[in-house]
């Protein structure tokens, strides 16, 4: 019996667009008949990820780059034709500039102050955090009103972008 070469795998079935940041993105290729490995390369930046089977885990950094994912198909006569697929790395948004307020210094009691950061290019909504106690809102846009109880205490706003 004489051994072929694999034949290039099938299409990836996963899709072919990430953020940045983002971990666990499986890729897939269906197995090929006679196949006993699989070589992996990625040919951006900032992606770790080890396989020898048909499928892989990546994981991208906060500063991973596009690139194109390749796989090949082995045996012991050699190495398939890869089959590619260009992966769009989304970047993350950027920080948040400084807050606007109505009121820099409240007052236990007081309602609807209003603490604005400009928009982020790219960013779809805004998570805002309060360290203290007694302040209660809900926003996922740039600008957050908030009712502080009579029982309120100082704590640090945060807000991030996504």
């Amino acid at each position: 019996m004489v051994n072929t070469l694999p034949t290039q795998p099938a299409n990836f079935t996963t899709s072919p667009t990430v953020c940045q940041g983002q971990n666990a993105v499986i890729y897939t290729v269906p197995a090929v008949a006679g196949a006993t490995s699989y070589t992996w390369t990625f040919s951006g930046s900032g992606a770790s990820f080890s396989s020898t089977t048909n499928s892989v885990s990546i994981n991208f950094s906060a500063a991973a780059t596009s690139g194109t994912l390749s796989v090949t198909a082995n045996n012991s006569c050699g190495s398939s034709i890869a089959r590619t697929l260009a992966v769009t790395v989304n970047t993350l948004p950027t920080q948040p500039a400084n807050f606007t307020t109505s009121s820099p210094t409240v007052c236990q009691g007081q309602n609807a102050v209003i603490y604005t950061v400009p928009a982020v290019a790219g960013a779809t909504s805004y998570t805002w955090a309060f360290s203290g106690t007694g302040a209660s809102f809900s926003s996922t846009t740039n600008s957050v009103s908030i009712d502080f109880s009579a029982a309120a205490t100082s704590g640090t706003l945060s807000v991030t972008s996504q």
